[in-house]
């Protein structure tokens, strides 16, 4: 403990040095001031529809899931902020590779919003919040995962149970935006293993980005064999 508080005094101390070294700028349109303007954080489109985010048909505003993909996923509903595109995938992508902490903690007070917006946040209050983990091979690599970065500051708004060891992935998958559909389901298989020492009743399960479906229904299907009776997906944004 005495290390991390000398280790976030050194940073507190260092911080303005760096700022006038490396003056902060908006990784959406290059603004000097800080690492999301007001504007950008603006622009970012929140999409809080009623189509589907598997196969874009109808679906209740409450799940964002039509019938028949309730039926082929093992979570039990899904909630995306906005579409991949534009500011939110410019600024998503740098936060995967440029470790960037002010705007983990912007994408999670707007993701709050849109949570609040949608009428959802009563019902996760208390509950147990899971990121989607990094195989060890590839967190050592980016020495991060951005999407539990993004996790431990959301799950503050609802006094969330945060708990980022008891689902691993256990597979060193291929990046899915890289790999067709059927190469996504082959690559997603069994990737995931969980284990608690006391079984929660409901998860919710967090990513930045929700395209497929596969690595979410991959990691719920390791939640449910290992007890959990409900598994809700939140995830920023949903791509193709």
């Amino acid at each position: 403990m005495a290390h991390t508080g000398n280790k976030n005094f050194f940073r507190k101390l260092i911080s303005p040095l760096l700022d006038l070294i490396f003056p902060k700028m908006c990784l959406g349109c290059k603004k000097e001031g800080s690492f999301l303007c007001e504007k950008c954080l603006k622009a970012m489109e929140v999409a809080v529809g009623q189509s589907c985010v598997v196969c874009n048909k109808q679906a209740t505003i409450s799940n964002q899931l039509c019938e028949v993909c309730q039926d082929n996923f093992c979570f039990d509903t899904v909630f995306v902020m906005s579409t991949y595109d534009g500011v939110i995938k410019q600024i998503i992508g740098d936060l995967k590779f440029n470790y960037v902490e002010e705007v983990a903690d912007r994408l999670a007070e707007m993701y709050a919003q849109a949570v609040d917006m949608a009428r959802l946040g009563g019902k996760m209050n208390g509950q147990l919040l899971i990121a989607i983990p990094l195989h060890k091979k590839r967190f050592l690599e980016r020495g991060f995962n951005q999407s539990e970065l993004i996790a431990q500051q959301f799950g503050k708004y609802y006094n969330m149970n945060i708990n980022n060891k008891c689902l691993q992935r256990i597979r060193n998958t291929k990046q899915q935006a890289n790999l067709n559909k059927e190469e996504r389901l082959e690559n997603m298989k069994d990737a995931f293993c969980a284990k608690f020492d006391q079984v929660p009743h409901i998860v919710y399960l967090f990513d930045d980005v929700f395209t497929t479906g596969q690595t979410m229904n991959e990691a719920a299907k390791a939640l449910k064999k290992a007890g959990v009776k409900e598994v809700n997906v939140l995830a920023l944004a949903h791509g193709n």
